[in-house]
């Protein structure tokens, strides 16, 4: 991530996808589909909110392959 006004730049997370809300009670905060450890040797990626310095707030649910728990999210906090 890379802060405009002060030139900081720094890592927020390992995975896919981001997305920031424009509107509603988490405007400029940050959803992710972020890669998330499991005891099995797959990569699970899963949708989650973080704050807008990267800190995880909260699991949305739904997988790399479900987005409709992100579309319920945005539509329920809008």
């Amino acid at each position: 991530m890379l802060d405009l006004k002060s030139g900081r730049v720094w890592f927020l997370y390992a995975g896919l996808t981001l997305e920031v809300p424009e509107s509603g009670k988490y405007a400029g905060y940050l959803i992710a589909l972020k890669s998330i450890r499991s005891v099995l040797a797959a990569r699970i990626f899963r949708y989650w909110l973080l704050d807008p310095d990267g800190k995880d707030v909260g699991e949305i649910g739904g997988d790399a392959f479900d987005s409709s728990a992100v579309a319920v999210f945005k539509r329920e906090r809008n």
